[in-house]
């Protein structure tokens, strides 16, 4: 899971580990750059992927793909609109088939970031509209970029240093 440099831009890669070898594994490669950044996942037919990825010299978007046992597909994820938003994933936690978080980033062209949340309720992702504090974070930096399994009495994540 990632990105490889293909001459022109980065795409996403994903390999499987069969116990003795990587094998590289087909997934739908959605625009023409970008890549993936983490996975989590429950069991072995059910796992997640997420990054960003862009077409063209436009803003990236998130990308979050699933994995069913047999093949990935791309899950359509919300974005936060606006001209020049730029939306990208960073972190992921599967906790149950209905139950799966992401963190990420999202700035606007003059450097204004806000953290990213979203939460799968096994039909469909949605921006968790409360955000999570960003403090003392650089512009060019994602404010939060892990989740980690649930929690007794919630949800943590983790701020990088800056």
């Amino acid at each position: 899971m990632g990105d490889v440099y293909n001459g022109s831009s980065y795409v996403s890669l994903i390999e499987h580990w069969n116990g003795s070898k990587w094998k590289l594994v087909n997934h739908p490669r959605p625009g023409t750059g970008g890549g993936f950044e983490a996975v989590s996942g429950t069991s072995a037919k059910d796992i997640w992927a997420v990054g960003r990825t862009y077409s063209g010299s436009g803003p990236q978007h998130t990308l979050i793909e699933h994995w069913n046992g047999k093949k990935w597909t791309r899950i359509p994820s919300p974005n936060r609109n606006g001209m020049g938003f730029t939306n990208y994933l960073q972190g992921v936690s599967a906790v149950g088939a209905k139950d799966a978080w992401v963190v990420g980033s999202s700035y606007n062209i003059n450097g204004k970031s806000q953290t990213l949340t979203e939460h799968w309720n096994g039909k469909s992702w949605k921006i968790v509209k409360r955000r999570t504090p960003a403090v003392g974070c650089s512009t060019t930096r994602s404010p939060t970029s892990w989740v980690p399994a649930r929690a007794p009495r919630g949800r943590w994540a983790t701020t990088p240093t800056v």
